[in-house]
């Protein structure tokens, strides 16, 4: 089973200003999901990635559809750090519906010593039916959240432990490096106390161009660590 690989890829943005522009959005609460400043979410981006990049996804016939920039910025310390909010990711289509997204290509930001967990849920639910499409931003959007996990926008106190939820793989990201990681297993990331600022970029991909997560390592195999 794969949760996660690292590759060798370049920045994913042309430059400091880029990345500025981003932030300076995500802080402003623009384009971020019901005045949630965590989730930034935009479909406008394209003339601001590496062109190094945008080669390496022109080669391969693929190309982003979104980019998502989450985390906490400094005036926006929403969630606490140290509890787990367990989900899946779904992308959500006028045509289909809610669908199961198999992966994500993700660059950290920051050195907040994060650790991404995988999960079996057992026989607890572990994914909330999504209720509003309407709030989904460019119809498309991470949803999904374990119940047993969160009471409205709160995280609750239990441990994955607590409720039966089996630990399958942890992996700790590095400042920079990207790395796809498996959206579609149960999943979660807790970071350090003391760290104020979180930010990682999130690349998801139509699913009709990379349909799974082995079909994402067969596209970037000559980039794997």
């Amino acid at each position: 089973m794969h949760y996660y690989t690292e590759f060798t890829l370049p920045p994913l943005l042309s430059g400091p200003d880029a990345l500025n522009f981003f932030l300076a959005e995500k802080d402003a609460g623009v384009k971020t999901f019901s005045n949630r400043k965590y989730n930034y979410v935009t479909t406008e981006f394209h003339d601001k990635l590496n062109p190094e990049i945008v080669k390496i996804f022109n080669d391969r016939g693929i190309m982003p559809e979104v980019l998502e920039i989450l985390g906490h910025v400094p005036t926006t310390q929403d969630f606490p750090c140290d509890r787990h909010l367990v989900h899946v990711d779904l992308t959500y289509s006028k045509s289909k519906g809610f669908v199961t997204l198999p992966m994500a290509l993700t660059w950290e930001l920051t050195d907040t010593k994060t650790t991404l967990y995988w999960w079996d849920p057992k026989h607890n639910p572990v994914i909330e039916k999504p209720v509003n499409p309407a709030l989904l931003q460019h119809d498309w959007y991470r949803f999904g959240r374990a119940r047993v996990f969160s009471d409205s926008d709160q995280r609750s106190a239990l441990t994955p432990d607590q409720v039966g939820f089996e630990l399958l793989q942890t992996y700790k990201p590095s400042k920079g490096r990207a790395f796809i990681l498996n959206t579609a297993i149960p999943h979660s990331a807790t970071y350090e106390p003391g760290h104020k600022r979180r930010v990682y970029f999130s690349l998801r991909f139509p699913v009709q161009q990379i349909a799974s997560y082995e079909a994402a390592l067969e596209l970037f195999k000559e980039f794997v660590v």
